[in-house]
């Protein structure tokens, strides 16, 4: 019986659905990464900034709270998307320029293939 609550109960965790951040976590979490993506860009740092599945997730986050009518905080959430999305096809151009896979995108592209 109890390996049966076990597999209710894990069943339960792995299909629980995402809840939208609450208005006082859309505001937090685009105020500081508002002022992350600006210190970085104002003084040119070494800092990569956050991996480009931490950028999809926090797109995701914006996405969500725009959605919600959240208290908009230094910049709306759709800006902020921009950014992010701006700074993820950046590392796709350059990932394709650095493995010299510009032709084969290129052709692919003009094939449809999309």
């Amino acid at each position: 019986m109890k390996k049966i609550a076990l597999v209710f109960v894990l069943c339960g965790t792995a299909l629980a659905q995402n809840h939208a951040p609450s208005p006082q976590q859309c505001v937090s979490d685009v105020t500081t990464w508002y002022e992350q993506w600006h210190l970085r860009a104002t003084f040119k740092s070494d800092d990569p900034g956050p991996p480009f599945n931490e950028l999809e997730r926090r797109a995701d986050e914006l996405a969500n709270c725009g959605e919600s009518k959240a208290p908009r905080g230094p910049i709306s959430y759709d800006e902020m998307m921009t950014l992010y999305w701006n700074e993820e096809n950046q590392r796709q151009k350059a990932f394709i320029l650095r493995h010299s896979l510009t032709k084969q995108f290129l052709e692919e592209d003009a094939a449809g293939k999309r």
